[in-house]
């Protein structure tokens, strides 16, 4: 284990808690999302329309199927049809929407990143080739996917940090491969300290600490192997993206009927 890049210590159990979220991965990982009271979408029609990008809008149902919640379900398949800028635009979009629920925080510099054409397509052609590589189950794919997006101080793209563009590494990829990229945030990596991960990168504060933190790719790398073990150990059929769902769920929530 690295002081500098921390990895997950070698023997880390999975929280017992996680065990009840396992086996239904329709109702826990496929069916999570929110209905439309749960989405900024009036935020997001103003933000967009503010720096001239009014053609893009963010919805409950991208696909038109009479969707009333934006699911992981429904993320995978937008992120499958992301093969061009306009197409990936409108995934990250509403990656970003679903990650945020109710708040706007960051999100309107998120937005201001992609005004300019010239700036956009670059932007989605780094996005794009994170992608490809998510898809083409190298075993090393997240490390060279979340390398792609990372740099020193923050994620390459203006204020599209780890806690967000793991997400879109995780949507694109639909959980599958030989090691998923799954999504790290602030309340995944507290669960993993409170499981016992203790030198996992965090901020002090007031009232104990920060886990929103510009992860190490090696302390990424070593998270999704993690969960891919811990999936491995309890089943063939277990994902790595339930054992995510869990964690970000925590100890007092109880997974869905």
């Amino acid at each position: 284990m690295s002081g500098l890049r921390p990895t997950a210590p070698t023997n880390l159990a999975m929280p017992n808690y996680v065990t009840a979220w396992l086996g239904r991965p329709e109702q826990t990982v496929l069916g999570h999302g929110f209905a439309e009271k749960k989405l900024a979408l009036r935020w997001w029609k103003d933000a967009l329309a503010d720096v001239g990008l009014d053609a893009w809008s963010v919805t409950v149902d991208p696909l038109g199927t009479g969707a009333t919640e934006l699911t992981r379900g429904t993320l995978f398949a937008l992120g499958k049809q992301a093969t061009d800028d306009d197409s990936t635009f409108n995934f990250l979009l509403h990656v970003l929407a679903w990650g945020s629920g109710t708040g706007s925080r960051n999100n309107r510099r998120r937005v201001a990143a992609f005004a300019e054409e010239d700036t956009r397509h670059d932007h989605l052609e780094l996005l794009q080739a994170a992608a490809r590589i998510v898809r083409s189950d190298d075993p090393d794919a997240p490390r060279r996917a979340y390398g792609t997006l990372i740099r020193r101080g923050g994620g390459v793209i203006p204020a599209l940090g780890p806690a967000f563009f793991t997400k879109f590494l995780y949507f694109a990829g639909a959980g599958e491969g030989s090691t998923p990229c799954l999504i790290l945030d602030a309340r995944v990596a507290s669960s993993l300290y409170e499981a016992g991960w203790t030198d996992l990168p965090r901020s002090a504060r007031k009232n104990g600490y920060s886990f929103s933190y510009n992860w190490y790719t090696d302390t990424y790398v070593s998270y999704c192997e993690l969960l891919k073990g811990w999936a491995d150990a309890h089943g063939s059929k277990t994902r790595s993206d339930e054992i995510e769902r869990a964690l970000f769920a925590g100890p007092k929530e109880t997974p869905p009927a």
